[in-house]
């Protein structure tokens, strides 16, 4: 009797211990929600931002939930994209194909959709990705740069330089049977309309034998207000990139900040 005892008891507690297992299985949290209320909120983008601003360590499904754009880590952006969903009924501005991340995929998707003329009115407000009221391929390339630190437009050959070896590759793909690809065109479309000529093989030609100064954050071999302009502007809007740093990390911080912006002002002001 006791052996019968023992063996219900047994299955019983391997019973619950499958069902404990099927109910940790299943809780999973959407995409954004920070607080895990079922519920995507502003609290929930507060969070997110508190994060980064105090450097609070999470673990792994904190992560996940509050990496929006797929990084791999949680930054001020994927607050403002929790913002996005919440006006945007839960749909993750820039995740295009609807799979709850962003990644290169959406880019490649959102290029081929404008290359192809299929953007729908309704749906331009959740793929202008840089905000300019225009989708255009900038928008797919902002995506790039979302997701891979090291995306540097031009550097098609992505040996994170602009050099006269991609000069080459990109007129061979111009002058070939095939034509660039779509990822070519993100890559290298310097105006964003969609197209890849010699036009743009000459402006990474001057690029790649061009020597710009720090602080010459547009590239167009002046160091001016305009250049201390584009950092603030960079600076608010959070899209700062490696290409960026390069130019216009004055103070050498790793980031850009207002006081970049005030000694790019000093520099040009010295050399008047």
């Amino acid at each position: 009797m006791k052996k019968k005892i023992l063996s219900l008891c047994l299955v019983i507690c391997i019973i619950l211990c499958s069902t404990c297992q099927i109910l940790v299985a299943v809780t999973t949290y959407q995409k954004g929600d920070a607080n895990k209320d079922g519920m995507i909120t502003s609290e929930d983008a507060s969070i997110i931002y508190d994060i980064y601003l105090y450097e609070i360590e999470v673990d792994e499904e904190m992560l996940e939930i509050c990496d929006i754009d797929g990084d791999g880590k949680i930054t001020a952006t994927d607050g403002f994209l929790v913002m996005d969903m919440i006006k945007h009924n839960n749909t993750i501005k820039g995740d295009i194909n609807q799979d709850g991340q962003i990644t290169k995929d959406d880019g490649l998707l959102l290029a081929e959709l404008f290359l192809n003329d299929n953007i729908n009115n309704e749906d331009k407000e959740l793929v202008d990705m840089n905000s300019d009221g225009i989708i255009n391929i900038k928008d797919a390339q902002e995506i790039y740069y979302m997701v891979d630190q090291n995306f540097i437009l031009g550097d098609i050959n992505k040996d994170r330089i602009i050099n006269i070896n991609d000069v080459n590759n990109i007129t061979k793909k111009i002058n070939s049977e095939e034509g660039p690809t779509v990822e070519d065109i993100i890559c290298c479309d310097y105006y964003g309309e969609g197209t890849l000529d010699q036009t743009e093989a000459d402006i990474y030609l001057n690029i790649s034998l061009a020597k710009y100064k720090k602080g010459d954050v547009n590239r167009d071999g002046a160091i001016n207000s305009v250049d201390a302009s584009l950092v603030i502007d960079k600076y608010k809007s959070n899209k700062v990139y490696k290409d960026d740093l390069n130019r216009a990390d004055i103070n050498g911080d790793n980031s850009l900040t207002s006081v970049d912006a005030s000694m790019i002002i000093d520099m040009y002001k010295n050399n008047e």
